[in-house]
C-alpha cells in the first residue's frame, strides 16, 4: 500500500499558510499495488512434491485440437514455457466447426491453431511466456535426429491419431536411452464414453518395455484385455481415430485432466506407476477396466525382444 502527494516548502509565510490550507482540504489517495507475476502464481498452486512443476523442463506437444488446446493451456499452468522451451506444433486452421468443443473461441476463427493459441496464451499470462514456440507444422517433418539435437524431457501427443501415435513411438524408440524423452499419448475412446492416456517412460522402456504398440496392433486395434469397453467389433477397437465422432467438450477436458495428473505423478515420483490409465464419463455404467501397468508384449516390434528375455529369465 502506498501514498503520494507533493508538499512545497515555501519561504514566504503568507504563501506557505495559503498552500497549507489548500493541501489540508485535498483528498489523500491511497493505492494498493499488486505485482502481476505469472510464475509466482504458478508456484503457489503446485503440490509440495512437485513444487517446481514443469519449470526447467523442455516440453514438445503435437496437436492443438479438442484435446490439445486444453492440454497446452494446462501445461502452461504447471510451468511449461516459463523458464524453458515449450514447443507446440499443429498444421490445422481453427474453423467454426471446432468451436463447440475447443479451448479457443470465435475471435480466432480462420487463424492457424498454433498462431491463435500463442495469442491466447500471451493474453492470459500478460505476455510473460518467453519460451513458448508454436509452429504451423506437421510431425512428419520431425525425425529422431531433431530430438537428438534438440533434446526434450517430455513429448505430449494430443492428436488422437493412430498414425501419429505410431510415428512418435517409432521416432522415440530410435533416440538413445540417455537422451530419450518420456512420451505421453492422450485420446478419447469411442463416442466419449471414456478417455485414455498411455505413458511411455524412458526408464521403464530400458527395463521392462511397454509402449503404445504393446496395447494392440494398428490393423486390429486394442487387444481384448486392454479394451476399455466390452463387446466391440474390430472396427471399434481403435483407441484413437481421425474421423469426426460426436463427443462433448467434456471429452477434451477429461483427457487433459488425466494427462496433467499423469505428468504430476512423474514430477513427484520420477515415474508413472500405471502407465495405461482410463477415465469414464458419469453415464457409463458397464464393465470398466482399472489403471494397469503395460510391459513388453511379444507381438510388439519394439518391445518383443524384452518380452522374450523376460520369458527366458
Amino acid at each position: 500500500m502506498g501514498i503520494s502527494f507533493e508538499w512545497n516548502d515555501c519561504q514566504n509565510k503568507l504563501l506557505k499558510n495559503s498552500l497549507d490550507n489548500q493541501y489540508l482540504t485535498q483528498n489523500i489517495v491511497f493505492y494498493t499495488v499488486n505485482l502481476i507475476d505469472f510464475k509466482s502464481s504458478i508456484l503457489r498452486n503446485l503440490p509440495a512434491k512437485s513444487q517446481n512443476g514443469l519449470l526447467g523442463k523442455k516440453v514438445f506437444q503435437v496437436g492443438l485440437g479438442a484435446i490439445g488446446g486444453y492440454v497446452a493451456d494446462s501445461l502452461i499452468k504447471i510451468g511449461a514455457g516459463i523458464d524453458d522451451e515449450f514447443t507446440i506444433i499443429d498444421n490445422d486452421i481453427l474453423s467454426i466447426n471446432n468451436i463447440g468443443r475447443h479451448l479457443l473461441g470465435m475471435e480466432y476463427i480462420g487463424k492457424s491453431k498454433s498462431q491463435a493459441f500463442k495469442e491466447y496464451a500471451q493474453k492470459q499470462t500478460f505476455s510473460q511466456l518467453k519460451n513458448l514456440n508454436t509452429n504451423f507444422d506437421n510431425i512428419s517433418n520431425y525425425n529422431f535426429q531433431y530430438f537428438v539435437d534438440n533434446p526434450v524431457d517430455l513429448i505430449v501427443d494430443a492428436t488422437g491419431s493412430i498414425e501419429v501415435q505410431e510415428y512418435l513411438n517409432e521416432l522415440v524408440q530410435q533416440i538413445p536411452l540417455e537422451s530419450r524423452p518420456n512420451l505421453l499419448h492422450l485420446w478419447i475412446f469411442g463416442n466419449g464414453e471414456c478417455v485414455q492416456g498411455f505413458w511411455c517412460g524412458a526408464k521403464l522402456q530400458n527395463h521392462q518395455g511397454g509402449c503404445i504398440q504393446c496395447l494392440g496392433t494398428s490393423g486390429n486395434g486394442l487387444y481384448e484385455n486392454t479394451l476399455p469397453i466390452i463387446g466391440l467389433n474390430e472396427e471399434q477397437r481403435f483407441g484413437a481415430c481421425s474421423a469426426f465422432t460426436p463427443y462433448a467438450v467434456s471429452g477434451g477436458m477429461m483427457a487433459s485432466s488425466l494427462g496433467i495428473n499423469m505428468i504430476l505423478e512423474w514430477l513427484e515420483t520420477d515415474m508413472v506407476k500405471n502407465n495405461y490409465q482410463t477415465r469414464y464419463n458419469s453415464e457409463y455404467q458397464d464393465k470398466k477396466i482399472s489403471d494397469i501397468l503395460i510391459v513388453a508384449d511379444e507381438n510388439c516390434p519394439f518391445c518383443g525382444e524384452k518380452y522374450a528375455k523376460s520369458i527366458r529369465f
